[in-house]
Formats: C-alpha cells, sequence, structure tokens
C-alpha cells in the first residue's frame, strides 16, 4: 500500500523543517547563544516558527495517512493537503523570516485548524461508516 498524498506532504514538511532549523541555527551563531533565545526577540520568533511546524505536523501527517488508507476522496486529500503546507508556510514565514503581521499568522492558524478539524472528523465519519 502507498501513501502518496501523506508522503509527498510529510517530504516537503521535513524540508521546510530543515529550512526553518537552519535559520534558527544561523541566529545563533552569529549571535553567540547556545541554549534559550537570550532575550533576543528574533532568535525567539524563529524559534516559535520552527517549534510551531513541529506542534501541529505530525498528528496532521498521522490524519492524512488513516484517512488515506480508508481510501478518503483523494481530491479532498490534496486540496486539504495542499492548504495545510501553504498554511504552514505562510506561517513559518511570518516568523523567521518577515516581520510580525497577525493578519497571516491568523489566516495560517485557521487553515491550520481546519485541516486538522476535517481530517479528524472525516477519519471518523470513514471509521463508524465502515461498521
Amino acid at each position: 500500500m502507498t501513501l502518496p498524498i501523506t508522503t509527498l506532504l510529510a517530504a516537503v514538511l521535513g524540508l521546510w523543517l530543515i529550512m526553518l532549523s537552519m535559520r534558527v541555527v544561523s541566529i545563533r551563531r552569529k549571535q553567540k547563544i547556545s541554549i534559550g533565545h537570550g532575550n533576543n526577540d528574533e532568535l525567539h520568533r524563529r524559534q516559535r516558527g520552527h517549534a510551531n511546524l513541529i506542534e501541529y505536523a505530525p498528528l496532521t501527517i498521522v490524519l492524512f495517512a488513516l484517512a488515506e488508507i480508508q481510501n478518503q476522496n483523494i481530491y479532498f486529500l490534496i486540496v486539504l493537503a495542499a492548504m495545510f503546507f501553504i498554511a504552514r508556510i505562510v506561517h513559518g514565514c511570518v516568523f523567521s523570516f518577515f516581520k510580525p503581521n497577525l493578519k497571516l499568522r491568523t489566516y495560517s492558524m485557521l487553515a491550520t485548524f481546519l485541516c486538522i478539524a476535517a481530517l479528524s472528523i472525516s477519519n471518523i465519519i470513514l471509521v463508524v461508516m465502515s461498521f
């Protein structure tokens, strides 16, 4: 059994995680801050952008895998995967590359929550309907 949507999403998010990690490491080196954020707002923001991806991506990837295993509609999953990926890119950029932008941050989190909710509900429905 292959899980192409889950695999592709996990792979591109893995690359994005490396990019965000490199942004954290680069400022750590530049500012000579080994642990924590040293009251450096830019480092703290980059850390949060990195951490936020780590907080939301794993569960979402599992939900995608479960939906694919249950033969959820492929187009539904493609739309959700694209939305989740774009939301995570925007959210990471707001923290790691751009100046603070509450509007983009809010929209990207809303899209993230929508994807998680849609996947959770659809997985529940698929399980219940399988009985």
